[in-house]
């Protein structure tokens, strides 16, 4: 999905799914490993923040990358959050300055990379607005709260 300037995409799956689902950083990687490959299969080279590498802190999460995040001239483009409970995990991803990249292309790439990076057919689809509002309950009656 386009938001403003930059693609979101959000990852839905069981812990269980894939082995480095059950770690946050180690999923974390997987999902950048997969990123990344996306961007050099279209001629761009990221690289990604490391663990013992001495990186600001702050608030803006595009001024103040983590490590596993990829920058590309020197510049953070992509990083993501997620929540995990009751068995799964929601990863939300933002890929900023595609250095000239077309979305379908990248789109196209991602796609590819995720699924050589976790052996796995990926499914897109839109929400329709009565599935979304069923969400929204399942979770208000989880959570014990009125929609």
């Amino acid at each position: 999905m386009r938001h403003g300037s930059d693609l979101i995409f959000s990852l839905i799956a069981r812990k269980s799914d894939h082995e480095s689902f059950t770690s946050v950083r180690i999923s974390y990687l997987k999902i950048h490993e997969a990123v990344k490959s996306a961007f050099e299969a279209l001629g761009r080279s990221p690289r990604m923040y490391r663990c013992d590498e001495e990186l600001p802190r702050g608030e803006d999460c595009f001024r103040f990358p983590i490590a596993t995040d990829l920058s590309l001239n020197g510049r953070k483009v992509a990083g993501g959050s997620q929540k995990r409970s009751s068995g799964f995990l929601l990863h939300q991803e933002s890929i900023q300055d595609l250095h000239g990249i077309p979305y379908r292309d990248l789109i196209r790439e991602l796609s590819r990379a995720f699924e050589q990076v976790f052996a796995a057919r990926l499914v897109s689809t839109d929400l329709s607005p009565e599935l979304l509002r069923e969400a929204e309950e399942s979770a208000g009656a989880r959570e014990g709260v009125a929609v």
